[in-house]
């Protein structure tokens, strides 16, 4: 069912979206009947740290940034989301306040089914319930693993790695150069060290290198992969 306010390459987004796509077509059609189309500028805060949990979201396009503050004020970015997926906060479901901060990276389109919606539509679907599930397991998995990684990989292999899941999710292929793929996110050093877990000055130093070492080339329209395969192994080396 198409949801007014979005372009024909928005739907093709969220409907393609691996999760959604395996929804029961009531269930797709639920969700898609009670969302909400916000449009949202660059850095543009869509849902607040602290704040009560009140919405099902889906990035239809842009990317959105997920982050959390610290008490002492230090922010780190746990993930990009590219179009397609969908996302809520655990506040959604446990009534308690907001974990993640969630920006617009670029301008969006972000589809927000509020809870009042989204509990009728859970009662009436019991498949979707389950795939909720699922998809939050999913979710926190990667945030685990995440974690896991800060203390077992050194700042180069969790660089390289995060280059890699940020050039599948955001690349943009650049022609005529067969094989090369341009990071479509306008990241700056800094943020990327948020990412990573590391200074700024760190990330600069592997990404020079990497540059040295054709594996990558800092240009003024955004970073670009040249071998993801090279790039995948310089991890492991």
């Amino acid at each position: 069912m198409p949801v007014v306010n979005l372009s024909a390459e928005e739907r093709a987004a969220v409907n393609g979206d691996r999760w959604f796509c395996h929804l029961s077509a009531a269930s797709r059609h639920d969700l898609l009947r009670h969302a909400v189309v916000k449009r949202h500028a660059d850095g543009e805060l869509i849902a607040a740290q602290g704040a009560p949990g009140d919405a099902w979201f889906a990035c239809a396009s842009g990317a959105l940034r997920i982050s959390s503050t610290s008490a002492s004020g230090h922010q780190t970015t746990l993930t990009y989301l590219r179009p397609g997926t969908w996302f809520c906060d655990p506040a959604l479901f446990d009534g308690e306040r907001a974990v993640h901060d969630v920006f617009s990276v670029g301008n969006s389109a972000v589809l927000q089914v509020k809870s009042p919606q989204l509990q009728q539509i859970l009662a009436a679907n019991a498949d979707l319930c389950l795939a909720v599930l699922r998809l939050q397991a999913q979710q926190l998995r990667h945030l685990l693993l995440e974690r896991d990684d800060i203390h077992q990989q050194t700042v180069r292999t969790r660089l390289v790695k995060h280059l890699l899941s940020l050039g599948q999710a955001h690349g943009v292929p650049t022609h005529p150069h067969r094989g090369r793929v341009r990071i479509g996110l306008d990241l700056t050093q800094g943020q990327l060290a948020k990412l990573v877990r590391c200074s700024r000055q760190h990330v600069n130093s592997h990404l020079k290198d990497m540059e040295r070492h054709g594996l990558i080339r800092i240009e003024r329209e955004g970073l670009v992969i040249c071998d993801a395969d090279a790039l995948s192994a310089d991890a492991h080396r």
